[in-house]
């Protein structure tokens, strides 16, 4: 499945080709990207949903195994975003209003709020922070 090979596959590859650069420089900071249906099931997303479950895994696991070497890995997880899947959603009336009150902030995320996360796991500000899944979702709640 493509999904799956795209979603994981390449997440494990370029983790790969990192850890070598990075364990030179004395460490570093990896920021794998999730989606808020990992830890939630959809219809119509089991391939999707399964391969960022398993990005958030491989995100702790990693965690683990390059503590030692200086790296961080932690992983970002956002919700309904006014971008790409996102912006798909709000485009339907019907779909986008059954989403909308599961969103406390009554509104899809902005891609620059997903930005700022990245920007904090990757400063030395999160330095303490490893194998972390940092949900950024505008409180969405699944039982509305």
């Amino acid at each position: 499945n493509t999904t799956v090979t795209t979603n994981l596959n390449g997440v494990f590859l370029c983790t790969r080709a990192a850890i070598r650069p990075m364990q030179a420089q004395g460490g570093g900071r990896i920021i794998n990207l999730s989606s808020c249906v990992a830890s939630r099931a959809v219809a119509g997303a089991a391939a999707y949903s399964a391969s960022k479950a398993a990005v958030e895994m491989f995100t702790r696991a990693s965690a683990l195994e390059l503590a030692h070497k200086g790296i961080t890995v932690n992983c970002l997880s956002p919700g309904y975003i006014d971008e790409g899947m996102g912006k798909q959603v709000a485009a339907d009336d019907r779909v986008w209003e059954s989403y909308r009150k599961r969103l406390l902030s009554g509104r899809l995320g902005r891609p620059e709020e997903v930005g700022a996360a990245a920007v904090f796991l990757a400063a030395s500000d999160s330095s303490y922070v490893n194998g972390h899944v940092l949900e950024v979702n505008g409180g969405l709640q699944w039982a509305a």
